[in-house]
């Protein structure tokens, strides 16, 4: 059974990411290949029907930053500025243990 030491708590706005990071709420603002993420409130340069209406509980609103909204297996991504690439996986660090025995 783990103890209250033995447990790292992290807060709502994480800067690390659990599991496929659908919880992750940090600041990361460009894919792994270094885009800028598009707005999560625009439709250009890419159309989309991630908005925060829809996916209230993913963190989307009026920002740029890297979310999960449908569980990719790659963890957080965004829609790109580029017009050439639509979407792309974002480098976000993985959290350390929560649990240690």
């Amino acid at each position: 059974m783990p103890t209250e030491e033995s447990i790292q708590f992290y807060p709502i706005t994480r800067e690390c990411m659990l599991g496929k990071g659908t919880t992750y709420r940090g600041g990361q603002d460009r894919t792994k290949s270094g885009l800028i993420c598009q707005n999560w409130l625009s439709q250009y340069p890419h159309r989309h029907s991630f908005t925060p209406a829809a996916y209230p509980e993913f963190g989307l609103g009026d920002h740029n930053y890297c979310r999960n909204p449908d569980n990719s297996n790659d963890g957080p991504w965004c829609f790109t500025s580029s017009i050439s690439r639509r979407s792309e996986a974002c480098s976000v660090p993985r959290c350390g243990k929560t649990l240690i025995f």
